[in-house]
């Protein structure tokens, strides 16, 4: 068995690939980038969890990452550290799925088959075992994070949140203007004044359809509250109650008018479902944010958890491994290898 050295240019020969050790922490799991020599016999790199990472998988993928021509004799140290890294990585999170009785679903296959088909030279034997291994760690990354994901707030949560938002807030910004009406494209406005002139009530919506106009207001009832159109919110909050108002103004299906009468004004209370609505979608937004950062704390504790769990061996010319911290080099080796 060979065990060479690398070259002064930074490369080494693939027919004895060496490759450092460090710890490299991504967003989705923890790589553990490797090197070192052929020296656990015949091919072998590393075992994870009783599978054997060969010299000829950690060849072909470190030339797909750092896209090598294909036949190549050499190869980049970081590429070979990330290659052999990732397969680690792969291995021992396709073992935990399958600890956790879990299977990858057509979904995380599709999407797995769309990284390797990115993944240029990869063929044949590779390509169908990193299509798996891919695979099974959506598979894993999913249940993992389904065990901390946000929860639906609960109906006194919610109410208790609405109270919350009406006491906080000033009470001049609880009052505001309501109408009622209908808008649709400018081109059939004439028609639609003609039936306001002919006694349509703008706060029946159904009467315009024929005009393609829609209300303002949902289930019949006003609109309440300002859309950030000056000449709309003008016409809302100044004009006179019971008083037909016409507004022509532009969006991005083109030019547009509605015809609204304004009611009133509106006192907001926690019973509103405008400020229901809002409670609720306040709370949603917290939990997924404190959701997504126990995700982010949990991550490092997941991966040093599941490649302790994997049995990983490397020959102790690759270098010494810890799972809570670094895979480090072997006694000896030189910095920065």
């Amino acid at each position: 068995m060979r065990c060479g050295r690398e070259r002064q240019d930074g490369k080494y020969r693939l027919s004895f690939v060496k490759r450092p050790l460090a710890a490299v922490v991504a967003t989705s799991a923890l790589l553990l980038p490797l090197v070192g020599c052929d020296a656990f016999g015949d091919n072998v790199a590393a075992t994870v969890a009783g599978h054997d990472i060969t010299i000829e998988q950690v060849r072909g993928l470190a030339a797909a990452r750092s896209e090598q021509a294909p036949g190549e004799d050499t190869i980049d140290a970081t590429a070979a550290r990330g290659a052999l890294a990732e397969l680690v990585q792969l291995q021992a999170y396709s073992a935990e799925l399958r600890r956790k009785d879990g299977s990858a679903s057509s979904q995380h296959r599709e999407e797995a088959r769309q990284m390797v088909d990115g993944l240029v030279g990869v063929k044949g034997d590779l390509k169908a075992e990193l299509m798996t291994l891919y695979a099974d760690r959506a598979a894993l990354l999913e249940m993992l994070n389904a065990s901390v994901a946000a929860e639906e707030p609960t109906d006194e949560e919610i109410r208790a949140r609405a109270v919350e938002m009406i006491e906080g807030a000033p009470p001049e910004q609880l009052v505001v203007p309501c109408a009622v009406g209908v808008f649709g494209p400018t081109d059939a406005a004439a028609g639609v004044q003609e039936l306001i002139d002919g006694g349509a009530d703008v706060g029946d919506g159904t009467a315009f359809e024929s005009a393609n106009f829609s209300p303002i207001g949902l289930d019949g009832a006003p609109f309440c509250g300002l859309v950030g159109n000056a000449d709309i919110d003008d016409a809302v909050t100044n004009g006179a109650v019971g008083v037909v108002r016409r507004v022509d103004f532009q969006s991005q299906q083109g030019a547009q008018t509605v015809f609204l009468r304004p009611t009133g004004t509106k006192t907001y209370t926690a019973e509103d479902p405008e400020i229901i609505a809002a409670a609720t979608s306040q709370l949603q937004q917290e939990a997924q944010l404190l959701a997504q950062a126990n995700q982010s704390k949990l991550q490092a504790t997941w991966d040093a958890e599941i490649l302790g769990r994997a049995g990983v061996h490397i020959d102790p010319r690759l270098g010494r491994f810890d799972p809570k911290d670094v895979v480090r080099p072997p006694a000896g080796a030189r910095a920065g290898t």
